[in-house]
């Protein structure tokens, strides 16, 4: 059964890095599911959307972009999420040719990824 993932990017600019990451997730062997789950607007309760939203998930995926270090909710996402001991974090560079920003809030141990397809399905599926 695929893994549930919420994907997490700087939604007015690297767009395109969560198509593409979609569009995997329907590939007929993708070990994974998900939609944009991001949360748009800033309302009162958006943590505990947020915290819903990542406890629904296996992963949480971070994609980092050329402005990761301007998306502030992503941060904050990324920190619930960690806090869920049932939820696994990936952060992905989503752009190979460039360097993708790593979040202040990421802990040192975690480890950037190359988005690649090999790697989403070594990742989140256990195997290649």
């Amino acid at each position: 059964m695929p893994k549930r993932v919420f994907v997490r990017f700087e939604s007015d600019k690297d767009r395109l890095l969560q198509g593409f990451l979609i569009r995997q997730a329907t590939n007929p062997d993708s070990p994974f599911e998900g939609d944009d789950c991001s949360i748009k607007e800033a309302s009162p309760e958006w943590k505990i959307r947020a915290q819903a939203r990542t406890q629904a998930a296996d992963t949480v995926i971070v994609l980092s972009g050329e402005y990761m270090d301007q998306a502030v909710g992503v941060a904050s996402e990324l920190a619930i999420a960690q806090q869920q001991e049932a939820v696994d974090c990936l952060l992905l560079n989503g752009y190979h040719e460039r360097t993708g920003k790593n979040l202040t809030i990421a802990k040192s141990a975690d480890k950037v990824y190359e988005q690649t397809w090999r790697n989403l399905k070594s990742l989140i599926g256990g195997g290649g």
